[in-house]
């Protein structure tokens, strides 16, 4: 680890490497974000219910393997189990790209390419968060968090519209190349990485009594609870959200594919400047006040959204869709860096996975939902019921612990029973 306390981070060569891989990946998960679901409703003419099983079927993984990968990300070195989850999914997203060519693309294949890609996601996103502390000094999680989300953000910005402009030009097969290639990068760069990892845990220990330890861990501190219920109702609101967005813009506002894809980058945008922005406002303000204002920036944006439509009100729904992706970056910011800082590291895997348990887990059933919504009604009603649930999200956060405090290390620092 860098024991550099102050400077830019880009100084270091580890952090230098992390940055650069996971912001190339970032820029093809963004391709595939639009391009999948267009391929399905493009080129195989998927329902809107179909679209939603696709982004279901990718995050259906958190409840089926979530806990245990927690506990096996404890056990093992966090950087090779990175670097498998990487170059698996560039194996099973080639197959898209030569199903494609073969003129064989199927609904089917798309869902059990998105099942098994969100298994391998599944454990990079738990092995991730545990093995930045490897990379970035506890004091600078902050900074370094913000930086990482940044380039992600950036990436969202402009992968949609690449995705969309690409397959609108060349096709699905060519397309999904892109992201098959980022994962690539992503394995080589964290494969460069020389930053030590500290000893794993190793095996020997009991598998249902460390599942048991992370939970009650979970459970019993005011923070994480906190953020599992805000996780919980915002992931089945922005679940059902991704499932039919792209049906809305390409099918109830008659947007071809290059527009659905700038659009989205356009929203994307405000992700950026809410990771940017998350560690001075966190400073000035409080992290803990942050993490409650920042999604309650949600009331105003989910109506513009809802307000879209064909004309200069396509302005609305880039404008809702900023501010929504904005909040989004803060508060994902905030909460990331505190975990990292507050969890010991022992734990931090099998907490973030008991986390992203539940709150990932709300992710299939949010898509499932809307997509039944938007097909009995239409996807222009699912969203604006979809963003009254999301209401509830700022209302927690507020009557929480961490709404009472300035700073999460208030909560953090303070001894907390666990339950029995």
């Amino acid at each position: 680890m860098s024991t550099q306390p102050s400077g830019s981070l880009f100084r270091e060569r580890d952090f230098r490497l992390l940055f650069v891989g996971q912001g190339i990946s970032a820029v093809g998960t963004a391709v595939s974000y639009v391009a999948l679901p267009l391929i399905a409703v493009a080129a195989l003419h998927a329902s809107p219910l179909e679209v939603s099983l696709i982004t279901a079927a990718g995050y259906a993984a958190w409840l089926v393997v979530g806990l245990p990968l927690g506990v096996f990300v404890d056990r093992h070195k966090r950087r090779p189990l990175l670097i498998v989850a990487d170059l698996g999914r560039a194996a099973l997203l080639a197959t898209v790209t030569a199903a494609a060519l073969a003129d064989a693309l199927t609904i089917a294949h798309l869902i059990g390419v998105a099942l098994l890609a969100g298994a391998l996601s599944v454990l990079f996103d738990v092995a991730y968060p545990a093995y930045l502390p490897t990379i970035i000094p506890k004091d600078r999680l902050v900074d370094g968090n913000g930086k990482l989300f940044a380039t992600e953000s950036a990436a969202n910005v402009g992968g949609p519209g690449l995705g969309g402009g690409l397959l609108q030009a060349v096709g699905a097969a060519l397309t999904v190349l892109v992201d098959v290639a980022s994962f690539l990068v992503s394995a080589l760069t964290l494969w460069m990485i020389r930053s030590p990892e500290p000893a794993a845990r190793g095996t020997e220990t009991n598998v249902r009594r460390d599942l048991v330890e992370g939970l009650r861990y979970t459970f019993g501190q005011p923070f994480t609870r906190v953020v599992l219920g805000a996780g919980v109702l915002g992931n089945f609101v922005f679940g059902g959200y991704a499932a039919i967005v792209v049906v809305f813009l390409y099918q109830t506002l008659g947007l071809h594919e290059a527009a659905v894809g700038l659009l989205l980058g356009l929203g994307s945008a405000g992700a950026v400047a809410g990771s940017l922005l998350a560690a001075p406002l966190g400073r000035a303000i409080g992290d803990a006040r942050l993490i409650w204002i920042a999604p309650s920036t949600y009331v105003v944006s989910g109506a513009l959204v809802v307000l879209a439509a064909p004309g200069w009100r396509l302005a609305l729904f880039a404008t809702g869709a900023f501010g929504l992706t904005a909040g989004i970056g803060v508060f994902n910011v905030c909460v990331r860096a505190a975990l990292q800082s507050s969890v010991p590291a022992e734990l931090l895997g099998r907490t973030s996975a008991s986390l992203r348990l539940f709150t990932r887990g709300t992710l299939p059933i949010g898509a499932l939902v809307a997509g039944v919504l938007a097909t009995a009604t239409s996807p222009r009603t699912a969203i604006i019921v979809l963003m009254v649930v999301l209401l509830l999200c700022p209302l927690w956060l507020r009557m929480s612990p961490v709404g009472r405090v300035r700073t999460i290390g208030e909560l953090t620092d303070v001894p907390d029973k666990v339950l029995p």
